[in-house]
Parts: structure tokens; sequence; C-alpha cells
């Protein structure tokens, strides 16, 4: 089955070959993973902050760098959670997340 072929209700919890299935759970889930990389992003700009401003001392200047480059990855990897978060919504949006069920006539 390709993966643009599959319908869930979007007004249940679908499992389908394993996966969840549920604009709540989905969307949510997304929020609060992209939500926590970027404080953790934050957290990890306060403490290289800290290394920067700190007195020399030996090897400052590879905790320098290993925490820049610490930074730009959680910086990145947020950037790349916010743009599934999107995908995720749209994803709904064509399975007709909040419209009204279907009349069986």
């Amino acid at each position: 089955m390709h993966a643009d072929d599959r319908s869930p209700d979007p007004r249940r919890i679908t499992f389908i070959e394993g996966v969840l299935y549920n604009p709540w759970v989905n969307v949510g889930a997304s929020l609060v993973c992209t939500a926590g990389l970027g404080w953790m992003t934050w957290w990890f700009w306060g403490m290289w902050r800290d290394v920067v401003d700190a007195p020399a001392y030996a090897d400052q200047g590879l905790d320098v760098v290993g925490g820049l480059i610490g930074v730009i990855a959680g910086g990145l990897a947020m950037i790349a959670l916010f743009i599934v978060t999107i995908w995720v919504i749209s994803w709904w949006a064509k399975r007709g997340w909040g419209r009204a069920p279907r009349s069986e006539s």
C-alpha cells in the first residue's frame, strides 16, 4: 500500500501497519517535540555562552567549537521538526481533519 493511499478516519485513533493515525495525537506530538527541541537548543545556547564568557582554561577552544556545533545541530533539527509539523497539519487537512462526519445515504 502506498503511503498516499491511506485514508484513516480523523475522528478516531486508527492503527495501520503499526502506525498510529489521529490528528490530535500526531499534531500534538509533533508540536511537543518541536517545542522541546527548541527549549533544549535555547538551553544549549546559554551553556555555550557560559563557556565563551568563562575565564580562559585549557581546551576552552574545543568546548566552544563543540558547543557551537551542538547549538547549530539543535537549531537545524528544530527547523526540520517545524517543517515536519507543518507537513503533518497539511497531511491531515487533506484527509478531512475537522470536517463533519459524512452521512451514509
